[in-house]
């Protein structure tokens, strides 16, 4: 079955949270210290609510451990490599500060990576510089490329940002053990209002300037702190917020990219392993396509630098909190989306807003829509009393409820044949 594609409506409903625009951020940014300190925050996903987001969550929810973060400046100069000590704790942050001392140098390029096999869904990561220029990146970026996202209760100013999911291991279903980002070229201050929106729409229209430039966002399968990451050899310049013509040419040339450079840190340092990205809505059937080695992106690299040897991480079907269930009143969580985007991991998704349930349970690596039951839908629905899913004495059916013309299941459903459903944590979000 081919996923459907995710309409252009939706994508530019994503950017506006990625790009910040008609929301207010105030308060997500660290405050600026007086030791002239870069600070990267990051912000962990939440699946509970109230008192919960200050408990550390040691199993399957978007807490996890604290991950590894090295930061560089414009032109790809490290400046800090702090590693992953502890836990983030479900709806948290952690706080990472770079005391650069007398060095003003502002941080621009930023790797987070995991340090544990307890997986960490990532909402968001600001950048605070040491010349008070605040910088962020959001989740739903993963969302809108066709990467490994879920929703989140985690409220960021006056959104609730998707969270991207990174792990040490695939043994839950996480695929992927980091990310680097551009900064800049997401949420910016020194950008006025109206540029957020223009620069929304450019990206909206060409999305591979996000999604396909690996110097401006990549999820790599292996990644520690001490690798180095792509950078663009020659600035953006990012005209009233734009990127320029030039600049498009370079975000997706890979000739444009180089390495960062190590610095002076203690383990020599190589490039990790990245993926191509291809977005769900351009290719639904080709959501994680596998990308060559960063060896063979780049036509040849530094020799003096050490090749850090690495394997391919394995595909996983397990599944992500199998037990768990979100009940959530938030418009913007649509089931689905959820079931309709192949790259979407996590629990069971109720959406009040929609009257819609997906099953995210991995038949033949497949989700599936259900309405909830009610008074005239009595049959393959979800049961919001029981928690189960009702069949009937029919071995298929059409759901007309929720826009389909195909069977209820991706496969032929015998009576009474659907997924067992036993809860044992159900969270309401409102």
């Amino acid at each position: 079955m081919m996923l459907s594609p995710r309409g252009v409506g939706t994508v530019l409903e994503a950017l506006a949270t990625v790009f910040g625009v008609g929301v207010d951020l105030a308060g997500i940014f660290a405050p600026k210290g007086d030791s002239n300190p870069n600070v990267v925050r990051i912000y962990v996903g939440a699946q509970t609510v109230g008192d919960a987001h200050d408990k550390v969550d040691i199993g399957v929810s978007p807490g996890g451990n604290a991950p590894g973060v090295t930061i560089w400046d414009g032109t790809g100069n490290l400046i800090g490599t702090i590693e992953g000590e502890g836990k983030i704790g479900d709806g948290s942050l952690k706080d990472y500060v770079f005391d650069t001392g007398s060095d003003q140098r502002g941080g621009q390029y930023v790797s987070v990576s995991a340090s544990g096999t307890d997986g960490l869904c990532i909402a968001g990561i600001t950048l605070t510089t040491p010349e008070n220029n605040n910088f962020a990146w959001f989740g739903d970026t993963a969302r809108i490329c066709g990467l490994p996202w879920y929703y989140s209760s985690r409220i960021l100013g006056t959104i609730t940002p998707a969270c991207a999911w990174i792990d040490t291991n695939a043994d839950k279903g996480h695929k992927y053990n980091g990310l680097s980002v551009h900064l800049p070229s997401f949420v910016n201050n020194l950008r006025e209002p109206e540029q957020n929106v223009a620069r929304k729409e450019q990206l909206g229209n060409n999305t591979a300037l996000m999604c396909k430039s690996k110097a401006r966002f990549s999820m790599w399968d292996e990644i520690v702190p001490q690798n180095d990451v792509f950078v663009f050899e020659t600035p953006l310049k990012m005209e009233n917020g734009l990127d320029t013509p030039e600049d498009q040419e370079s975000v997706l040339n890979p000739d444009a990219w180089s390495y960062s450079q190590p610095g002076d840190i203690s383990i020599e340092p190589g490039p990790g392993r990245t993926i191509d990205v291809t977005p769900c809505f351009e290719d639904p059937d080709n959501c994680h396509a596998s990308g060559p080695s960063t060896e063979e992106d780049l036509k040849e690299q530094d020799p003096t630098r050490r090749k850090r040897m690495v394997n391919r991480r394995a595909s996983s079907t397990a599944r992500i909190m199998p037990d768990d269930l979100v009940i959530s009143s938030f418009a913007g969580h649509s089931a689905r989306e959820l079931c309709d985007d192949s790259a979407s991991e996590g629990p069971d998704l109720v959406s009040l807003a929609e009257n819609l349930f997906c099953d995210m349970s991995t038949i033949e690596n497949r989700k599936q829509l259900y309405p909830l039951c009610s008074a005239t839908v009595t049959a393959y629905c979800f049961d919001m009393e029981t928690y189960t899913i009702r069949g009937s004495d029919a071995q298929t059916t059409a759901v007309a409820a929720v826009g389909r013309t195909g069977p209820v299941s991706n496969v032929a459903v015998a009576a009474g044949n659907f997924p067992s459903k036993n809860y044992t944590n159900i969270q309401t979000w409102e």
